[in-house]
């Protein structure tokens, strides 16, 4: 039981983390603030429905 809620939290901390060096890394100055991106980004993963 423990082994699959650890998956599931490292597969949740390593889509957050992908999503915060992207938007740390690939901003362009000006455009958006980090939190917008993250927002944003946050919304799609939780709202994206598999096929």
């Amino acid at each position: 039981m423990a082994a699959a809620w650890g998956g599931q939290l490292l597969f949740d901390v390593v889509v957050f983390g992908l999503t915060l060096w992207r938007s740390v890394y690939s901003r362009i100055p000006g455009k958006r603030s980090i939190s917008d991106v993250l927002l944003r980004d946050g919304c799609l993963y939780f709202a994206w429905v598999p096929d």
